[in-house]
């Protein structure tokens, strides 16, 4: 099982630096890992629960941003994750954010998109994008203007 596994991750980072945007990347597999409740729980409740607490014992806000996979049709692929995603943060008190909508809408993918087609990781301008897109949602919790 380990072996098919990290020849699948082979095989989807492949597919993912060669597809145009236009399929899922990952074959569906977050959805699919994500969509089981032990998975979940066991990564995205707990992790944010640790979060919780850190935050908690230290008096500070948190920001929970969503960076999209970056494909062009990210919202239609990987909507539900991202809205479930931010549910649970907001959920555990969380100010959190989905970048696909609040930074990168009507923005084209190739325009954030690391000249090697990276689909995980943004350029500078993607990188700027959600900055902002982050600071105008933690701005006000600081007491700053946006």
């Amino acid at each position: 099982p380990g072996t098919l596994q990290f020849e699948h991750l082979i095989y989807t980072a492949v597919r993912s630096r060669f597809s145009r945007g236009e399929v899922d990347p990952f074959g569906g597999s977050l959805q699919v890992l994500f969509g089981r409740k032990d998975s979940w729980d066991a990564v995205v409740v707990r992790g944010f629960d640790r979060i919780r607490a850190a935050a908690d014992a230290r008096h500070v806000p948190v920001v929970v941003a969503v960076f999209p996979i970056l494909v062009d049709n990210t919202v239609a692929l990987y909507g539900n994750l991202y809205d479930k995603v931010v549910a649970e943060a907001k959920r555990h008190g969380f100010a959190a954010l989905d970048l696909a909508r609040a930074a990168y809408a009507g923005h084209p993918m190739a325009e954030v998109l690391k000249p090697e087609k990276d689909r995980i990781h943004p350029n500078a301008v993607g990188h700027r994008l959600a900055a902002e897109a982050i600071a105008r949602v933690l701005a006000p919790r600081l007491g700053a203007a946006p």
